[in-house]
């Protein structure tokens, strides 16, 4: 029997999701600490849960997962196109959504990944998708502040949504009545940004000359 050989590309999405996921520790680790300090400082429920949704979550894991599909999207060999940033965003977001899940659901009881597994995932992968698609435009855009504006463009969207996502949970947790709600308008913001993401990514297909020809690996 002949033994499939793993392509370039293979590896290096399988680095991109191991790389990821180790990096989910530290700053799964580091999140916890500043959750601790700013719970202590910070009296109003409210307010803590903006400062967690808005800056402790999301700012700081959104980066964490888009540094890397970009770096090495920027590296490929030949031609790149979109696929390729999905590929590389969706190894990204799955390894550190499957980090995150593991850590959080350690001394915990084992719903506690299954719910994460149904919400956070989708999350993460949307938000991923959803800045890549913003971002891709930079590659075939003309000049250095045309390309700042979609990278920042890019990450503020992942930012925005991923930080909606959190705040939402956050308080349906605190309130019963709202529970419910919350996590249908978050499924329903999970759609929107899916089917908005895979719309721009099919739009950037078809309007660049060049931008979705094969991508040739080494």
């Amino acid at each position: 029997m002949i033994r499939k050989v793993p392509s370039i590309c293979q590896k290096k999405l399988l680095i991109l999701f191991f790389l990821t996921a180790a990096a989910a520790i530290p700053v799964s680790f580091l999140q916890g600490m500043l959750n601790q300090l700013t719970a202590r400082a910070v009296t109003s429920v409210r307010l803590y849960d903006l400062i967690q949704a808005f800056l402790l979550s999301s700012f700081i894991e959104e980066p964490i997962k888009l540094i890397p599909a970009l770096i090495a999207f920027s590296r490929l060999s030949g031609s790149r196109s979109s696929g390729m940033l999905m590929k590389y965003g969706t190894a990204t977001a799955f390894g550190f959504a499957l980090m995150e899940n593991i850590l959080y659901s350690i001394n915990q009881d084992s719903g506690i990944m299954v719910s994460r597994i149904i919400t956070s995932v989708p999350l993460h992968f949307a938000a991923t998708l959803l800045a890549l698609a913003v971002i891709g435009k930079s590659f075939s855009a003309a000049g250095a502040v045309v390309r700042q504006k979609n990278y920042l463009n890019g990450f503020t969207a992942a930012w925005m949504l991923h930080a909606f996502y959190n705040f939402l949970l956050l308080t349906g947790d605190r309130t019963e009545s709202n529970a419910a709600s919350a996590l249908l308008l978050t499924a329903a913001m999970l759609l929107i940004t899916a089917a908005f993401a895979f719309t721009a990514v099919r739009y950037i297909r078809n309007k660049e000359n060049g931008y979705d020809r094969p991508e040739r690996d080494g």
